[in-house]
């Protein structure tokens, strides 16, 4: 019945058993009814949204075979839509009518708004606070809106990104791929190793997903204004395409056991473009997990970054490298390894680190560490240090993946710092 025969049935089974030889012999009997094809589709459900939101997801031809598969992809694409919470879709399987039948589909809706606060610690920042919104129809078009504003004392940020209705579009040799495009505006201040900066950034992106590749290209405009401690104050401006490619190839994605994920970012700017200077920025990191035995596990990680440019002058952070903290090189400040501008510690060109950690879990939740990192960001390839931060940690499995607590000695420092972050979302 997975395919045409909508209404297949059983019509008769038996089942003989002959006790001397200790044998059966069963007997069925499939009735396959008529082949049925599908119809028009009909939406119930729908109340808080326009139907027009449904309609672009559509993509059955009325007349086309009935197919199980086919019924399963609409309700998984609607399904992962931000407005529903249930998707069920289902065909009338009416012997006596089998051409044509009515596709039924009944949404049960999310609310339109969702408002949100959530405090956390990390030992990067210190404590934080979030205030959020999450609108899913913003401009009555199904626009998913999501702003917050964040602060800790190292960071103060607002944000308001608006993502459009998924899509598809056909790609030569991979059929269809899905898209996502979004918008957003954000404002930022940060005070950290000696830097302030300000910074106002708007972007534009499309996002494809095919299996477990996902491409976003998109264009940023940044203005930022930068006020190190000891040196001058700066304004820089960059308008620059942006491009990342992430493959994933994980056996679980919030608590991998084995596996690979690699990320690649390529951005540039132009003097001619309305940039402050030219440049090409570019970024790889891999990571990958070795599953040992069933409680060994081995983490690999290495990254490498690179500005081409004239100088730093004139290129905003965000497009310049820093080192340092939790998700760096642990035993060090948060983005305390850099270029130096006064006493101020500022993103340079070159960026270069690694870890290696082994996992030894204890009982199903609990586990523990060791691990070694190394790297540094500079200015200029031969001032790329090999900074090492080594120590030991424990990890606790949660619902959203491993928590991790470590205690890592900085080598250059002389230093012990303790690493962990914690969300609690209200």
């Amino acid at each position: 019945t997975a395919d045409d025969y909508a209404a297949g049935e059983i019509a008769a089974s038996e089942a003989r058993v002959d006790a001397a030889t200790a044998k059966a012999r069963l007997t069925l009997v499939l009735d396959s009814g008529p082949a049925f094809s599908l119809g028009e589709v009909r939406v119930t459900g729908l109340s808080r949204y326009p139907a027009f939101l449904v309609d672009r997801l559509l993509d059955i031809d009325p007349g086309e075979p009935y197919r199980t598969e086919r019924l399963l992809d609409l309700q998984r694409v609607l399904q992962s839509a931000p407005w529903f919470a249930n998707v069920q879709v289902e065909i009338e399987r009416d012997r006596a009518r089998p051409a044509r039948v009515p596709v039924l589909v009944t949404v049960l809706e999310r609310p339109v708004a969702d408002v949100g606060l959530s405090l956390g610690y990390g030992t990067d920042a210190g404590p934080r606070g979030e205030v959020s919104l999450r609108y899913r129809n913003a401009f009555g078009r199904g626009y998913d809106m999501h702003s917050a504003l964040q602060a800790d004392p190292a960071r103060q940020i607002g944000y308001a990104d608006f993502h459009l209705p998924p899509g598809t579009m056909g790609a030569p040799f991979l059929g269809s791929v899905a898209t996502r495009d979004s918008v957003g505006i954000l404002g930022e201040r940060t005070s950290n190793q000696g830097l302030d900066t300000r910074r106002i950034a708007v972007a534009g992106y499309r996002q494809f997903l095919y299996e477990s590749v996902e491409l976003r290209v998109g264009l940023t405009f940044q203005n930022e204004q930068a006020i190190p401690e000891g040196a001058e104050r700066t304004l820089k401006r960059a308008l620059a395409p942006t491009g990342q490619l992430v493959w994933r190839r994980v056996d679980n994605v919030l608590d991998p056991r084995r596996g690979g994920v690699l990320t690649l970012q390529l951005a540039g700017g132009a003097r001619a473009a309305l940039s402050d200077q030219d440049f090409i920025r570019t970024y790889a990191q891999y990571q990958h997990w070795f599953a040992l035995s069933p409680a060994d596990q081995l983490i690999v990680r290495g990254e490498a970054g690179y500005t081409i440019a004239p100088s730093r002058e004139g290129i905003p952070e965000d497009f310049l490298f820093r080192a340092g903290g939790t998700r760096s090189v642990r035993g060090y400040a948060w983005q305390s390894l850099g270029a130096r501008a006064g006493e101020a510690v500022v993103g340079g060109r070159y960026l270069a680190t690694g870890t290696v950690e082994y996992v030894r879990w204890l009982t199903p939740s609990w586990g523990a560490a060791v691990f070694l990192d190394v790297g540094d960001a500079a200015d200029a390839r031969e001032e790329l240090g090999a900074n090492k931060g080594y120590g030991v940690g424990a990890r606790w499995r949660t619902p959203a993946g491993p928590l991790a607590i470590d205690l890592a000695y900085g080598e250059s420092d002389r230093k012990v710092r303790l690493s962990f972050s914690v969300s609690v979302a209200f």
